[in-house]
């Protein structure tokens, strides 16, 4: 044993800590509003639910508004080949104006 420094304190002789004080006590939490009672009260003794379905919808954009499954692609007229060929420089706009989208499933024109 070094001299200068003792040991410390068996677990039987070293004194005891002191809890800490109890945590305050606060009021009750208000109810939450979805659990508020909003309907008006049944008094014939009856349970009344009320179910509101709301349909979910997907929407694919591109998508073909008649069958909901196809894509829909551009594809070029004929008019608009054909302006294109005879109208050169002014044709290319007649041609990329000229588009029609149509589905890839039910090849229904829009």
């Amino acid at each position: 044993m070094e001299h200068g420094k003792e040991n410390p304190p068996s677990y039987s002789q070293a004194p005891a800590a002191p809890y800490p004080a109890a945590p305050a006590q606060y009021p009750p939490a208000p109810p939450h509003p979805s659990n508020a009672h909003t309907y008006p009260p049944n008094y014939s003794g009856q349970t009344v639910i009320q179910v509101e379905a709301q349909p979910q919808q997907v929407v694919i954009v591109g998508g073909c508004p008649k069958c909901r499954v196809g894509v829909l692609e551009d594809k070029f007229t004929l008019c608009g080949w054909c302006c294109c060929f005879w109208l050169f420089p002014l044709g290319l706009i007649c041609l990329f104006s000229m588009r029609q989208k149509r589905c890839i499933n039910c090849h229904q024109r829009y």
